[in-house]
């Protein structure tokens, strides 16, 4: 290779068949000493010459090298910093998020429909093994949709198991039922049981999410992370599970009204005597999140698009009952009341 970088420096107009015939190589023998110099950065394209190519200095071509390798070491010192920074977030935020330490609970609240799909989001990308549901409906959320929908895909797509336990009152409403038919045909593996006291997720044994009134018109749950409280919640949902029945894959009938809960059948009463969403809250006990929770469920129990179409419905099927015939009247002196007819109850 010596003798043809010597001649290729000699004769800028050397072609391979001039250092074939002056040397008395092979075509072979001279093509794998100028891949070589190629390499080695002893030739660079040079369009006017014969051969294209012509012959550098040495010298040039080790400052070359090195200028190359130094640019190479930068680019991977910032890719080593990047990976650097990276590991020192999962290991801060997310493995103490998945593997706590023996004993360790702690019990966050977590406030605000952004933060609560970012919670969700993290221990999806985490979980390992299995997700628990009881009555928790990630698809039903306007935040961040396009996670909202998939969220369960991804995990069955790593390998991991999705149960969840939902009110059969879910299974009465067309749009409700076809959402969960809709989780079942992805992979999810649903039962439905008349009541659950509790909305909860629990990812493996490292956290679990629980739905609590909201705060101050606000979303909220509790992120509750260690394997103790986990390991009583996933008791739970063992519980429900077994008390479960299958979803069934027939046609959803329409909801009739003793089919409502007592809790339903209240809020169709009391929304029939003209209170206030704030005062039939208060009087229930319970959000006016959760309220609006209810009501949204009596409109699908109606397969309505508003109140007033779910209204309508209600007074046909009889779900709003006479003024003389209701059996638990609704004082005429709740400062909430405000009448209106009975069309515009939801």
């Amino acid at each position: 290779m010596q003798r043809v970088y010597q001649l290729t420096l000699d004769d800028p107009d050397w072609t391979p068949e001039r250092l074939q015939n002056k040397l008395g190589l092979t075509g072979e023998q001279v093509s794998q000493a100028l891949g070589t110099m190629a390499e080695l950065g002893l030739l660079e394209p040079c369009p006017p010459a014969p051969s294209g190519m012509a012959a550098r200095a040495a010298e040039a071509a080790v400052v070359s090298l090195m200028r190359e390798q130094k640019n190479a070491l930068a680019v991977r010192a910032a890719e080593l910093q990047r990976t650097s920074a990276a590991l020192d977030t999962l290991a801060s935020q997310f493995l103490s998020l998945r593997n706590p330490r023996p004993g360790d609970t702690r019990v966050d609240v977590v406030v605000g429909e952004a933060e609560v799909t970012s919670l969700l989001r993290d221990a999806t990308s985490v979980a390992y093994h299995e997700v628990q549901i009881v009555n928790m409906d990630v698809q039903g959320r306007d935040y961040d949709p396009d996670f909202c929908r998939s969220w369960h895909r991804r995990l069955l797509g790593n390998g991991i198991a999705v149960r969840g336990v939902y009110r059969s009152s879910m299974a009465r409403s067309m749009q409700s039922c076809n959402r969960l038919r809709a989780l079942q045909r992805d992979g999810v593996e649903i039962r439905l049981t008349p009541t659950a006291p509790i909305g909860i997720m629990t990812f493996d044994h490292f956290l679990t999410v629980a739905e609590v009134p909201s705060l101050n018109g606000d979303m909220a749950v509790l992120a509750i992370h260690g394997h103790a409280l986990t390991g009583l919640f996933r008791q739970i949902f063992e519980h429900c599970w077994t008390m479960s029945a299958a979803l069934e894959t027939g046609p959803v009938e329409s909801p009739a009204g003793e089919m409502l809960t007592e809790q339903q059948k209240t809020v169709v009463r009391m929304l029939a005597a003209g209170m206030k969403d704030e005062t039939i809250a208060r009087n229930l006990g319970i959000s006016q999140r959760t309220l609006r929770r209810l009501i949204t469920e009596l409109m699908d129990l109606l397969e309505s698009t508003s109140r007033f179409q779910a209204g309508v419905r209600a007074t046909a099927r009889g779900w709003v009952p006479a003024a003389d015939s209701d059996p638990d009247p609704i004082p005429a002196t709740d400062p909430g009341t405000d009448p209106v007819p009975a069309a515009e109850l939801l």
